[in-house]
C-alpha cells in the first residue's frame, strides 16, 4: 500500500465498497461452518489488549496508537470478531488504519481490515482476503479518541487464535510524517 497515494486509496477502497454493497455473498448470514469451527465452540470467546508507546509526532491528523484489543464473541448468528483501537489525540475527521489480521498461523496475514474515517467521502469499515479478494463490509464506530470495527469471525476463517497488527500510513506530504506501526515489531496475540 505505500505506492499508493491516499486518493487512489480512496477511489479503489470505495468502488470495491459499492461492488461488496451489490454483491449478495458479501453480506452472507452465518454458516453451519462458522459455528463448527475449532474455535467457535459454544460460548467461546476471547479478547487480548496489546499496548504501544507515545511514538509518533502529531503531524495533520494521523492516529498515535496508544492501545489495541481483538475481541471475539458469541453472537445470537454466530460469533463476531471486534478490533478497537484507541489512540492518544482526538481522531478526528480524516485518517485511516489498515489492520493486518492472521487467522490461520502462517508467518503472513491472511486478511486486511481497513477502518477509514475519510470527511465527507464516509467512514466505513471493511474486511478482505489478501489473496481471492472477497470483501465484507463492517460495523463501523468511532468515538473521540477510539474507534472499532466488527465483522462476522467466520469470515476470517479462523483456525487459532486470531494475531492482529495495525499499519496507519501519513496522510500528510510533509517530511515528517511517520507511519505508525503498532507493535512496533511483530503481532498482538
Amino acid at each position: 500500500m505505500a505506492t499508493r497515494t491516499w486518493t487512489q486509496f480512496l477511489v479503489v477502497t470505495a468502488t470495491a465498497m459499492l461492488v461488496a454493497t451489490l454483491t449478495p455473498a458479501a453480506h452472507a448470514t452465518p454458516t453451519a461452518a462458522d459455528r463448527s469451527s475449532p474455535t467457535s465452540r459454544a460460548g467461546a470467546g476471547y479478547k487480548d489488549v496489546g499496548h504501544d508507546p507515545d511514538d509518533r509526532a502529531i503531524v495533520g491528523h494521523d492516529p498515535d496508537i496508544r492501545r489495541t484489543s481483538r475481541r471475539v464473541y458469541p453472537t445470537d448468528r454466530g460469533r463476531a470478531l471486534k478490533i478497537k483501537v484507541h489512540a492518544y489525540e482526538e481522531l478526528g475527521l480524516w485518517w485511516f488504519m489498515e489492520i493486518l489480521l492472521d487467522s490461520r498461523g502462517g508467518p503472513e496475514y491472511d486478511y486486511e481490515m481497513h477502518i477509514i474515517n475519510a470527511d465527507l467521502n464516509g467512514a466505513f469499515c471493511v474486511v478482505q482476503a489478501r489473496r481471492e479478494g472477497h470483501r465484507q463490509e463492517g460495523r463501523f464506530q468511532q468515538k473521540r479518541t477510539w474507534t472499532a470495527c466488527r465483522v462476522r469471525a467466520g469470515f476470517v476463517h479462523p483456525t487459532k487464535r486470531i494475531r492482529w497488527r495495525i499499519v496507519s500510513e501519513s496522510g500528510d506530504e510533509e517530511p515528517e510524517s511517520v507511519t505508525e506501526r503498532a507493535p512496533d515489531r511483530g503481532w498482538y496475540e
